[in-house]
């Protein structure tokens, strides 16, 4: 189950906060943890975030996650957080390259322990990526956005979208990371 929802507020904080609070524990994948997302991700989780880097391995990733996650009661739903593209494309990263990454590590996260549900803010990059992999794994998943559907796209502009745009975009995520 696939769940494109609209957050009430047309900011990115208040679903940011959403996410953190419907989560058991927030996995923030990225490069770069000072942006104003990230900050904002850890200040929201709390004691329920653990920052992964996406220079480590998926294994890695996933180990690191498994350790985590094995200390928290209750730890049944996942929020997957992270950089978009505007921060990873300068690092040479694209949406595949994240979409692959993030299965790879979720994928073992969830044979670990099974996965009841993942949370994501719907943003390019890390965000779609966690929606990607949650369809892939047939985990049910609630993606989050701003109202009007808005996503910051590879040149930082922010943009509204329709449920069928944001749906396709995951659609063709999971389409891509089978064809090998």
């Amino acid at each position: 189950m696939l769940d494109v929802h609209e957050h009430a507020s047309p900011k990115y904080p208040p679903r940011t906060w959403a996410n953190a609070a419907r989560a058991d524990l927030t996995a923030a994948f990225a490069l770069d943890f000072t942006t104003g997302g990230e900050v904002l991700t850890r200040r929201a989780a709390g004691a329920k975030y653990i920052a992964v880097k996406l220079t480590a391995s998926p294994m890695i990733a996933a180990m690191t996650l498994i350790d985590f996650r094995d200390r928290q009661e209750p730890r049944a739903t996942l929020n997957i957080a992270g950089n978009g593209m505007h921060t990873l494309g300068r690092h040479l990263w694209t949406q595949d390259r994240v979409n692959r990454w993030v299965y790879q590590t979720v994928k073992q996260l969830h044979q670990h322990e099974p996965i009841k549900w993942i949370f994501t803010g719907g943003q390019t990059g890390v965000d779609i990526a966690g929606a990607v992999a949650a369809v892939k794994l047939e985990i049910p998943c609630t993606v989050n956005l701003p109202r009007g559907l808005i996503q910051r796209d590879s040149h930082g502009y922010d943009a509204p979208h329709t449920q069928d745009e944001i749906i396709a975009q995951i659609t063709q995520g999971v389409a891509e990371l089978e064809k090998t």
